[in-house]
């Protein structure tokens, strides 16, 4: 008997399955809205200050003799004008139109306008350097006020001040008039005093006398701290300018100014020292002119010296989600920043998004 193989067929129920697709909600991406420049001001307002500025100029220029002969006033006046225009040029034009920055601003372009006026009625320079200063720093000072809308009313300020600056050193101008001699004469003294500190270090002969100093080759009475091109307005005006550039704060600012006079005082030191022990005193003080080599070197230093003074006293980042700041923190940042010309001191993270992050929309439904 044959063996059969008997096939069996089993019924089996498949439940059918839907797929379920589960939806990820795509990423949505920042939407990032550049500031609108909203000033409703046009070209006239532009072609009102340049009108000012000339008529300001125009004295300085007509004044040549007074002006041109100082020639550490001129770079000075360069330097400084130099960063103004980068900080205008780098501003943030984008901001608020208040109606106080509004009448601000148009009230310090008129009363330059009124000082230019009477600068050129006074005469020539110096004796009209108040008002044509007064002019400049106005209208510079105004124009900020209502063109860098997104600056601070102390930072548009700040650049006419110090444009109206170097003006005053003039010989008779109102820095001078009353504090002229007295100025003088504590630089001169401050290198008398540095200057014999370095010779004794270097062994060269040298002994005080009455307003300078004696060595064996003659005697050193003018450390020539102006009037020349390496005299210390220079550094200053540009340890100035490069503070401009980088909103550095009142204590920065102040700070880098006081290295900038430090290393204009060694190296005028150091050039008296060296001219007094080579026997180069009994010719002309014109030689107490360092050479170019030794101010270029200088400045670079002093370039140096400003950003390094910048990075080291910089405030504290501080980050929105930090809940409890130390109050030594803020303490310090408030005073690195005051008067605020940069990044806020409480939370530089936060401006710096702030800046270029208007909005940001919720996830589509």
């Amino acid at each position: 008997m044959s063996k059969a193989k008997v096939r069996t067929t089993v019924s089996v129920a498949v439940e059918e399955f839907d797929v379920v697709r589960h939806e990820v909600a795509p990423i949505e991406e920042v939407i990032i809205e550049r500031p609108v420049f909203k000033s409703d001001l046009g070209t006239w307002w532009e072609g009102l200050c340049a009108v000012v500025l000339l008529v300001a100029f125009a004295n300085v220029v007509r004044s040549g003799t007074v002006f041109w002969s100082r020639l550490d006033i001129v770079f000075t006046w360069i330097l400084v004008l130099l960063g103004i225009s980068v900080a205008a040029i780098s501003g943030r034009y984008a901001g608020d139109q208040t109606r106080f920055k509004k009448v601000l601003g148009v009230s310090l372009v008129v009363l330059g306008l009124g000082f230019a006026i009477v600068a050129i009625a006074w005469g020539p320079l110096p004796n009209s350097s108040h008002w044509t200063s007064a002019a400049i720093g106005l209208t510079i000072s105004g124009w900020s006020v209502r063109r860098l809308l997104g600056e601070s009313i102390v930072r548009s300020l700040s650049l006419g001040l110090a444009a109206a600056l170097p003006l005053g050193f003039l010989n008779g101008g109102y820095l001078f008039r009353v504090w002229g001699t007295q100025i003088k004469t504590i630089v001169d003294q401050a290198v008398f005093w540095y200057a014999g500190i370095m010779a004794d270090l270097n062994s060269v002969t040298n002994a005080p006398i009455d307003g300078g100093l004696k060595f064996a080759s003659g005697d050193l009475l003018t450390a020539a701290s102006f009037e020349n091109m390496c005299g210390v307005l220079v550094a200053l005006g540009a340890s100035l300018g490069l503070s401009i550039i980088a909103r550095h704060s009142l204590l920065v600012g102040t700070v880098a100014l006081g290295m900038a006079f430090f290393w204009w005082l060694v190296f005028r030191a150091g050039y008296c020292v060296s001219i007094g022990a080579n026997g180069q005193l009994n010719g002309p003080y014109a030689e107490l002119a360092m050479p170019s080599y030794a101010l270029i070197g200088m400045l670079m230093i002093i370039a140096a010296t400003n950003i390094c003074i910048g990075l080291i006293f910089a405030p504290i980042p501080i980050s929105q989600e930090e809940y409890e700041v130390s109050s030594l923190t803020q303490l310090y940042n408030a005073c690195v920043s005051f008067p605020q010309l940069g990044p806020s001191h409480f939370s530089m993270v936060v401006d710096e998004i702030d800046d270029v992050t208007k909005h940001v929309p919720h996830d589509r439904a």
